[in-house]
């Protein structure tokens, strides 16, 4: 049997897909269908979202994996001279959670989709003239930052190096406190 990053830290997998799921409710998005860990992939399935749910939806694995990592790392610190060996399970959380933290290209795609739609929805379908002219104007101010943000996502998503440089901020984070 081939270990896989997939295998070995699939409590990252899990707490992943269960932060899009728990952002899907907390925003009123309605959830379809949901695979924690699929034997192919793991995915969350939900209705339509508007910009402020699906952005919401795409950075919550980010926000509350790095989050709840930190308070691992905390704890695995604080048991490293004791000698505790639940350092070992507080460090295998940690590591699967910043590991799998990034949103991934479909969650990606998810967001620029309903930038799409809410810029279609404010300049093309607004039947006010300066509604129209307001968010022509700001969009490329939105969308720009947007897009960087997205492409910088996708390449820790696409990189294991990527991804082993943001534990090691993070880990060097924690060694700071």
């Amino acid at each position: 049997m081939k270990l896989s990053p997939k295998l070995i830290f699939f409590p990252g997998i899990i707490f992943h897909e269960l932060s899009h799921y728990m952002a899907c409710i907390l925003m009123g998005v309605e959830v379809k269908k949901v695979e924690f860990l699929g034997k192919k992939d793991s995915f969350v399935v939900h209705g339509k979202a508007n910009l402020p749910q699906s952005i919401a939806i795409t950075t919550a694995p980010f926000i509350l994996g790095n989050i709840f990592a930190l308070i691992f790392l905390l704890f695995a610190k604080s048991t490293f001279f004791a000698f505790n060996p639940l350092m070992i399970i507080y460090l295998w959380f940690a590591i699967s959670f910043v590991y799998y933290s990034f949103p991934s290209e479909k969650d990606a795609q998810n967001t620029f989709d309903a930038f799409f739609l809410f810029f279609q929805e404010k300049v093309f379908e607004s039947k006010e003239f300066s509604k129209k002219v307001f968010w022509a104007i700001l969009t490329p101010f939105m969308f720009v930052p947007m897009t960087f943000l997205l492409g910088i996502i996708l390449l820790f998503d696409k990189s294991f190096f990527m991804r082993l440089v943001w534990g090691a901020i993070i880990l060097s984070i924690v060694a700071g406190l």
